[in-house]
C-alpha cells in the first residue's frame, strides 16, 4: 500500500515535484548536481530563511508590544481615576508574546498540513516537539550557566509558573495520549478540539493565579500589576550622604545638572523590588494619579533636575530591565546586524544586593575580570562608652566564588585610642561563597565627661587587587558619654513635605552625652503656615532613657485642594529637664511644598518620558522611515565585521519587510496582520528548503525538524532568554518563557491545523487518495474517512521528551529547594550538563527510531 504514496498525490519537491513556493527544480537538471553542492546550497538557503523569519519576527513582536500596551481609565472604588493595561500582564505573556515566539513553529505546522492536502507531515509535528526540547533543555541549560560565579536568580511568580509547567507537560501527555491511546494513528474530532481548547483554558487558568481567584498556596505575592502605583524608589539615604547631599539636603529649587546618580535609580537589589518593577515595563507613566509618585519624586531629588535630565535618566533606568519582548528583538537586531536599542549588558549598571555599582573604582561599563565589591553594611554607627566592644559587619558581593582577604585599620578622629578605643589592625579572609565577615573592636569607658568622640575604621584591598570595588569603604563609630546627660537639639534644620504627604517626621538628637533619663518639651509656632489650617499644631513632652539618643516628633499635615504658595512653620524645643541641657539647633523650619508646582514639573518630565519610551519601544513611525533602517548600514569599525556583513545579507529582507505597516499604526494590529503573513511565507520557504536539504544529505524530515529547524527557529530565544537570566533580578522571564511557549507550541501548533484536517476528513469521507495513503487497519476502523497521524516516531519523540522534560523539571525543583534558587550557584554547571545530555539523548534516541534501528 506504502509503495504508492506519491503515485496519486504529487510528489515532494525533492523527488521531483513542485514545493509550497519554490518550482521543481529538476527542471534545472538539478537531480544531476552532486549531493554535496545541493546540500551545501539547501543549508545556506534555510539559514538565509532563518535570517529572514528573526527579522519578521522582530516586526511582529513590535506590533505586539504596542497591543499589549494599550491603556484605558478606571476608576477605583474610593473615586480616583486611574490607567490600567487593557492586557493582562501574564494573559499577553501567553498569548501574543508567546504567539511572537512560536510562531514560526505553529505556522510551519499548519502550512504543511494545508500544502499536503490535509494529510500529515512528518517537519511540522516533529518541529514543535524538538523545539520544545531546545527550549526546556538547552535554553535552560545555557541560562543556568550564564549567571554570574556567585549570583543566583530564582522564580518569584511560582503560582504562574507552576501552572505553565504542569500545562507544558499535561500538554505532551495528552497528545501522546491521543497518539497511541484513544485511537492509535488518527486524531478524531474530539481530541483535536480538545488539544485546541487547552489554549483559552491555559489562558484562563494563568489569569485566575494572577488575580489571586485560586487557592492561596498559588496566589501572586505581590498586588496586580496593572495599576500604576511607585515608579521612583525612594533613594538610600545612606547612598544620598555618599553623593554629598547628607543631612541638609538640597532645596528643591536648585536645578542640578547630576544624572541618574542623584535620582538613586541605580539601586536595584537582587530580591526583585516590586516598586520598581514598573519601570520595566515599557507603560506610560501618569504621575498626577499617584499620590505616592509625588512623594517619591521629592525623597528622590527628582524635582532638582531639569526636566530633559529627569526624563533622560528614568529612560535609563526603565530599559535597565526591558520587557522579554523587548529583549528578543534587541537580540534579534544584533543577530542579523540592525540598530540594537537597548544598552549591552555591561553598560546596565547591574548591581549587587547593595544597589553597588563600583563608585570608585574603575568603573562599571569596563570589562575584565568579575568585580569583587566589599564595604561595611553600615557605615556609620553610635556606641555608648560602656558598651565595651562593637561589632561592624563587613560584606562582599559580586564574584564570590574565590577567596578575598581585605585589610583594615582603625584611624584617629577626635577619639583618642589608648584612652577612648583600642586601636585594631588586621585581615578578614573570606572563604569561597562566604558573604559576611565581623570586626570586633573594644571601647574604652572611664569616668570623666567628655563631648561625643569619633574615629574611623578604613577598608585596604589585599587579594584580588585588581578587582576590588569599595562602597562604605570607611566606618565612622561615634562614641557617646554615659557619664553626662548630654545636650538635646534638632538632627536638621529644615525639613521639607508635599501637602499630601499628609506627615512630616523630624528628628530630636541627644548629642555629647547619654547618661540617666532626660525630657524637653516642644510646641510648634506659625510662619507663613498657619497652624489647623496648613498643619495640626502640636506641643507634647520627649522622654530619654538612659542610653537613648533620638526620639521623632511626628506633624499632621492638611492637605486641601487650594493653590497655595509654599508655606512654612516652626517646631521649638523648650524646657530641657533631668540635668540635660539645650544645644544649637533649638528650633527646625518645616517647608510645606505646593503640590500644583510639583505636579506641574512632573507633567513635563511624564511628557518627555513618554516621548523616550515610545522610541525604544515602537521603533519606527512610518514607511519612509522604516524603508530609510532598511537600507542604511552600520560602520565596520565601530560596530564590527560581523555586525556590518549581517546588515548587508539582511539587506533584501529588510526591504522586503519595510512594505508592513508602521507599529504604531492602527493600534498595533494592521503590522501584527501583515507580519504575521510575512511570516508564513518566510516558513513555507523553510519548509520547502528543509525537505530539499533532507533528500540532499538522506535526512529525513523528522530528524531535519528536531535538529536544524527547531534549532533556527529557537535561536533568537536563546539569546533573549540568556539576557533575561543575566539581567533580571529573577528567573520569571527566562524560565517562564519556556514553559509557556512549549505549551503554545502544542495548544495552537498542533491544536490548530489538526482541527482542520480533522473537520476536513470527517466532511469530506475517504477518497481513493485517502485509501490509498492509510493502512487497512484504520480503513477498518474509520471507513467514513479520518485524520491520520502516523504515531510511530512521533510518539517516540514526545514519549523520550516527556521522560526528559520531567527529569528537567524536577532537577529545577530540586536545586531551588537545595539552593534557594533554579539559575546559577551551586551545581549550576553540573546542572547545564544535565540538561545538555538531555537534549543530546533525546535527538540521538528520536533519530536512531526515525531509521528504524530500535
Amino acid at each position: 500500500t506504502h509503495t504508492h504514496t506519491h503515485t496519486m498525490a504529487e510528489a515532494k519537491i525533492c523527488e521531483g515535484g513542485s514545493g509550497n513556493l519554490f518550482p521543481a527544480f529538476n527542471s534545472v537538471g538539478e537531480a544531476d548536481w552532486p549531493d554535496g553542492l545541493k546540500a551545501v546550497l539547501y543549508l545556506l538557503g534555510l539559514l538565509y530563511t532563518f535570517l529572514g523569519i528573526g527579522i519578521i519576527s522582530d516586526v511582529f513582536m513590535a506590533a505586539i508590544e504596542i497591543i499589549t500596551s494599550k491603556q484605558k481609565e478606571a476608576v477605583l472604588p474610593n473615586g480616583q481615576k486611574v490607567l490600567v493595561h487593557v492586557w493582562n500582564d501574564t494573559v499577553a505573556n501567553l498569548s501574543l508574546l508567546a504567539l511572537g515566539s512560536s510562531a514560526p513553529e505553529i505556522l510551519l505546522s499548519l502550512i504543511e498540513v494545508v500544502s499536503n492536502d490535509f494529510y500529515s507531515g512528518a517537519l511540522g509535528p516533529s518541529t514543535i516537539v524538538g523545539s520544545a526540547a531546545f527550549n526546556m533543555f538547552v535554553i535552560i541549560a545555557v541560562c543556568t550557566m550564564a549567571i554570574p560565579l556567585g549570583q543566583t536568580r530564582k522564580i518569584d511568580e511560582l503560582g504562574v509558573f507552576a501552572v505553565t509547567a504542569t500545562s507544558s507537560m499535561v500538554a505532551y501527555l495528552w497528545l501522546l495520549v491521543i497518539l497511541v491511546g484513544f485511537s492509535p494513528d488518527v486524531i478524531e474530532v474530539w481530541e483535536a478540539i480538545i488539544t485546541l481548547l487547552g489554549f483559552p483554558f491555559l489562558l484562563c487558568l494563568a489569569w485566575l493565579v494572577d488575580r489571586g481567584l485560586v487557592p492561596r498556596c498559588l496566589k501572586r505575592r505581590v498586588a496586580p500589576s496593572e495599576f500604576i502605583s511607585h515608579v521612583v524608589p525612594e533613594t538610600d539615604q545612606a547612598w544620598l550622604a555618599e553623593e554629598g547631599h547628607g543631612g541638609d539636603a538640597p532645596s528643591p529649587r536648585r536645578r542640578s545638572t547630576s544624572t541618574a546618580s542623584t535620582l538613586g535609580v541605580g539601586n536595584d537589589s537582587d530580591n526583585g523590588d516590586d516598586s520598581e518593577s514598573e519601570l520595566s515595563e515599557f507603560h506610560s507613566w501618569h504621575p498626577r494619579q499617584s499620590r505616592e509618585f509625588l512623594k517619591s519624586a521629592v525623597h528622590a531629588r527628582l524635582i532638582d533636575l531639569e526636566p530633559q535630565v529627569a526624563a533622560s535618566a528614568l529612560t535609563d533606568k526603565a530599559i535597565e530591565h526591558p520587557s522579554y519582548a523587548a529583549r528578543r528583538r534587541n537580540v534579534v537586531r544584533w543577530l542579523t546586524g540592525g540598530h540594537t536599542f537597548l544598552p549591552a549588558a555591561s553598560d546596565t549598571g547591574e548591581e549587587g544586593e547593595w544597589g553597588l555599582q563600583g563608585r570608585g573604582g574603575s568603573g562599571s561599563g569596563q570589562r575584565g575580570p568579575p568585580r569583587v565589591v566589599v564595604g561595611f553594611i553600615h557605615p556609620n554607627v553610635q556606641a555608648l562608652e560602656n558598651v565595651g566592644q562593637i561589632h561592624l559587619e563587613v560584606a562582599r558581593d559580586g564574584d564570590t566564588s574565590a577567596e578575598c582577604v581585605v585589610g583594615y585599620a582603625t584611624c584617629e578622629g577626635t577619639a583618642t585610642p589608648g584612652e577612648d578605643y583600642v586601636h585594631a589592625e588586621g585581615t578578614l579572609t573570606f572563604a569561597p561563597g562566604e558573604l559576611t565577615k565581623v570586626i570586633t573592636l573594644d571601647i574604652v569607658d572611664d569616668d570623666e565627661p567628655e563631648p561625643d568622640e569619633f574615629f574611623t575604621v578604613q577598608l585596604t584591598a589585599v587579594t584580588p587587587l585588581d578587582a576590588t570595588v569599595f562602597r562604605n569603604q570607611e566606618c565612622k563609630i561615634v562614641i557617646v558619654d554615659d557619664d553626662t546627660p548630654g545636650t538635646i537639639e534638632f538632627g536638621d534644620l529644615r525639613y521639607e513635605v508635599l501637602e499630601c504627604d499628609g506627615q512630616v517626621h523630624l528628628t530630636v538628637v541627644r548629642v555629647n552625652g547619654a547618661g540617666g533619663t532626660v525630657t524637653v518639651d516642644y510646641h510648634t509656632s506659625d510662619g507663613t503656615a498657619v497652624a489647623q489650617h496648613d498643619y495640626i499644631a502640636k506641643q507634647g513632652t520627649l522622654t530619654f532613657h538612659e542610653g537613648e539618643t533620638a526620639k521623632t516628633i511626628t506633624i499632621e499635615i492638611v492637605d486641601d485642594e487650594e493653590y497655595e504658595k509654599d508655606e512654612t512653620f516652626r517646631v521649638v524645643l523648650r524646657d530641657p529637664r533631668g540635668g540635660a541641657a539645650l544645644g544649637e539647633h533649638t528650633f527646625a523650619t518645616v517647608t510645606i511644598l505646593n503640590d500644583d508646582e510639583v505636579k506641574t514639573f512632573l507633567d513635563r518630565v511624564t511628557a518627555l518620558l513618554n516621548l523616550n519610551l515610545h522610541r525604544y519601544r515602537e521603533g519606527t513611525s512610518s514607511w519612509s522611515e522604516q524603508f530609510r533602517e532598511a537600507i542604511s548600514l552600520p560602520s565596520p569599525k565601530q560596530d564590527g565585521w560581523f555586525s556590518f556583513v549581517m546588515a548587508i545579507l539582511s539587506t533584501p529582507w529588510r526591504l522586503l519587510f519595510a512594505l508592513c505597516p508602521p507599529p504604531i499604526m492602527g493600534g498595533g494590529w494592521p503590522c501584527f496582520v501583515i507580519s504575521l503573513g510575512f511570516i508564513a511565507l518566510v516558513t513555507a520557504m523553510v519548509d520547502d528548503l528543509a525537505s530539499l536539504l533532507g533528500c540532499a544529505v538522506g535526512l529525513k524530515d523528522s530528524v531535519t525538524a528536531i535538529t536544524l529547524v527547531a534549532l533556527g527557529t529557537s535561536l533568537p530565544d536563546t539569546f533573549a532568554s540568556k539576557t533575561a537570566a543575566t539581567q533580571d533580578s529573577n528567573a520569571d522571564a527566562s524560565i517562564g518563557n519556556v514553559t509557556g511557549s512549549n505549551s503554545v507550541n502544542v495548544f495552537l501548533g498542533l491544536g490548530l491545523p489538526w482541527s482542520i484536517a480533522a473537520i476536513w476528513w470527517s466532511v469530506k469521507g475517504a477518497t481513493d487518495e485517502w485509501k490509498l495513503r492509510v493502512p487497512a487497519s484504520v480503513q477498518a476502523d474509520y471507513p467514513g474517512g479520518a485524520f491520520y497521524v502516523p504515531a510511530g516516531d512521533l510518539s517516540f519523540s514526545v514519549a523520550v521528551f516527556f521522560g526528559g522534560a520531567a527529569v528537567c523539571l524536577g532537577a529545577l525543583v530540586a536545586k531551588r529547594a537545595c539552593t534557594g534558587a533554579e539559575l546559577g550557584g551551586r551545581w549550576a554547571r553540573q546542572t547545564g550538563a544535565l540538561f545538555v545530555g538531555l537534549w543530546i539523548f533525546y535527538v540521538v534516541l528520536s533519530s536512531v527510531r526515525a531509521y528504524n534501528h530500535i
